[in-house]
């Protein structure tokens, strides 16, 4: 298999920015990946950009990638719209990746951003609505709150029942990540909380309270990836696994997080007990746990 490195990464500080559409946002990202990765856009072979919302939140329903990057010099290169929800930026690495080993580019640009916020609240509901089956909806809904945190609090309710799982348990997941996020300039809200802050914040969909539950924010990342090192400070990419839920069989646990960790830690050589540090996808509190098992953590 080809080796695989990436030679550089850049992001935004992530918040709800009025004033700022979903190509400025984009611009920021790409001009500080390709900064450390020590390339310009020429040196791209290909782009994969990814967003989920914009369709419904920017009117933008169709060629996101190519509008977001129009005036950073990526346009005449292959570009490819990749939405899958809540994955849509790990979708794009991992299609980015197969170029790469497939021999068919050297270089590609992997971005994921989104415009999430919007002067009618309900716009953004529907846009986080829109990323559930609507057939299942039974006539509509009101768009007084996030489908997404109603799903996510009937799921902890069965995990809760069959782990023994607590609210505590939840709120201290809130009060590990918001500590690490004091420490990044990055993040959208920095400020450290307590276990009793985080439980009296507020029901949304009992057990999770509002901060249990990912705020609202627009931002954007990029990533360069290489199939030649250029530098010491290239990371290795030693794997990458994918798989989809099937809620029919599934049930409240998060088998896929599961299946696509075998694969990765497959193609790497690895096992759970050699991670030193985890990056966990947390919509919602209870994602998080629920997915440490899945990953063998």
């Amino acid at each position: 298999m080809t080796d695989i490195v990436i030679t550089g990464a850049g992001m935004i500080r992530f918040g709800k920015f009025a004033d700022k559409t979903l190509p400025e946002l984009t611009a920021g990202a790409v001009h500080a990946a390709l900064d450390d990765a020590g390339i310009t856009a020429e040196q791209v072979d290909a782009v994969f950009f990814s967003n989920s919302v914009a369709g419904i939140v920017t009117g933008q329903e169709s060629i996101r990638g190519q509008t977001a990057v129009r005036k950073l010099g990526l346009l005449g290169k292959p570009l490819f719209n990749v939405e899958n929800a809540c994955a849509s930026g790990s979708s794009a690495l991992f299609l980015a990746r197969l170029g790469i080993t497939a021999g068919q580019w050297g270089t590609v640009l992997v971005v994921g951003a989104e415009k999430m916020a919007h002067a009618d609240r309900t716009v953004t509901y529907r846009a986080l609505e829109a990323n559930s089956d609507l057939t299942d909806r039974d006539g509509g809904s009101d768009y007084n709150g996030s489908i997404f945190m109603e799903i996510y609090a009937e799921h902890v309710k069965e995990y809760m029942e069959a782990t023994g799982a607590t609210q505590q348990d939840l709120a201290w997941i809130v009060v590990k990540n918001r500590l690490h996020a004091s420490w990044n300039p990055m993040a959208q809200y920095r400020q450290p909380v307590t276990e009793a802050e985080v439980l009296d914040s507020g029901v949304v969909a009992w057990p999770l309270t509002r901060f249990m539950c990912s705020p609202i924010g627009d931002g954007a990342a990029a990533i360069v990836l290489s199939a030649e090192s250029t530098g010491a400070r290239d990371v290795a990419f030693l794997g990458s696994g994918f798989s989809s839920g099937d809620p029919e069989s599934d049930g409240a646990h998060l088998p896929a997080v599961r299946r696509a960790a075998v694969a990765a830690y497959e193609q790497a050589g690895i096992g759970p007990e050699d991670i030193d540090v985890a990056e966990v996808h947390d919509a919602a509190a209870p994602a998080e746990m629920d997915s440490y098992e899945g990953l063998g953590l």
